[in-house]
């Protein structure tokens, strides 16, 4: 997302680790960026550790200098999509964190998996929009693509009611 106040990017990516016992993982991180494609800092850990969290994608808002990023997570090693969730935290001008990482999508505990989340802002009210494709993972195989309005900075890390913006078929 490029914020014009800084004149520079903040990029969402993907971190790889490892667990104690040698196992791979995944995690959130941002790196900031200038114009010219040189470095701003170090890269900032934005995610849990010891997940599979992929896909990142960030927003800015215009009217606070702030960002929100949203990711697809899971537990790791994960091995069933619905498993998958779609995750987001609000982040200040430099990429670092403000409050907790939010549970956006409902998770397994609905039995559909959350892939592909994206997110975008409205600069009048400064609510940010996620979106996210989801499979139901049973017979019929099917696919919704979801939505939820999340408030500026939003203190809760439970999902709240989503709208559904193309159901199977459309």
């Amino acid at each position: 997302a490029w914020n014009p106040d800084r004149n520079e990017y903040l990029l969402a990516m993907r971190k790889v680790g490892y667990s104690d016992d040698g196992a791979e993982y995944y995690t959130t991180a941002v790196q900031r960026v200038a114009p010219d494609g040189s470095l701003l800092g170090p890269q900032t850990i934005v995610g849990a550790t010891e997940r599979y969290e992929v896909f990142g994608r960030v927003s800015f808002n215009p009217a606070t200098g702030g960002y929100y990023l949203c990711w697809r997570d899971s537990v790791y090693p994960f091995f069933r999509t619905e498993d998958f969730q779609v995750r987001a935290r609000e982040l200040d001008s430099t990429g670092a964190p403000l409050g907790p990482i939010r549970q956006v999508a409902p998770g397994p505990e609905d039995g559909r998996g959350e892939f592909t989340a994206s997110v975008a802002c409205n600069t009048t009210s400064g609510e940010w929009l996620v979106v996210w494709w989801s499979y139901e993972g049973v017979e019929p195989y099917s696919s919704t693509i979801w939505g939820l309005f999340v408030a500026p900075s939003a203190s809760n890390d439970t999902a709240a009611p989503t709208v559904t913006i193309s159901s199977p078929g459309e």
